[in-house]
């Protein structure tokens, strides 16, 4: 019913963490306290968070700031492997340059699939046009588990590690 298995998208890269970079992510369950990382999407898969379908969680977000800073949270709620469909994509805040933790809720769609999928949280300098797999010089994203519950059967695809080079 979801057509065939897509392939893992892309990563994202990012050159430099001297600023812009995550330093705290909580989101139901997980609350992940990190220091820059070159490359990306930092691989933080291990840790899982736990929601249910139709229910909405707070994501709060920290980062290092500079400035014109944005704060993007992709969730892949159809489990197909991509984060470029309708309702995966959240703007956290938009050119900023407090470290926060910004807020936002997050609200599980009823039919998110059940099990565990991806979630990529990421602060983009400079960059009001969200893109889950940016290559820029001056961010970070780091790559996260939501395990669904409540929502339809599933699941439909397995993700690639967030390390793996094909991803």
């Amino acid at each position: 019913a979801h057509g065939p298995v897509p392939t893992s998208p892309k990563r994202s890269a990012f050159t430099s963490v001297s600023f812009e970079f995550l330093t705290n992510v909580t989101f139901a369950g997980i609350n992940n306290t990190s220091v820059g990382t070159i490359g990306g999407p930092v691989d933080y898969t291990a840790q899982v968070a736990s929601v249910t379908a139709g229910s909405a969680y707070n994501l709060d977000v920290t980062m290092d700031p500079d400035a014109l800073d944005y704060i993007y949270a992709w969730f892949d709620w159809n489990q197909n492997g991509v984060f470029t469909d309708g309702g995966e994509q959240y703007t956290v805040i938009a050119s900023s340059s407090l470290a926060g933790p910004h807020t936002i809720s997050i609200p599980v769609p009823v039919n998110a699939l059940n099990g565990n999928t991806r979630m990529r949280v990421m602060v983009d300098y400079n960059n009001a046009v969200p893109n889950p797999c940016r290559s820029a010089t001056f961010g970070e994203a780091e790559d996260y588990t939501v395990n669904v519950t409540g929502g339809d059967p599933g699941p439909t695809y397995s993700w690639a590690p967030a390390g793996d080079l094909s991803n």
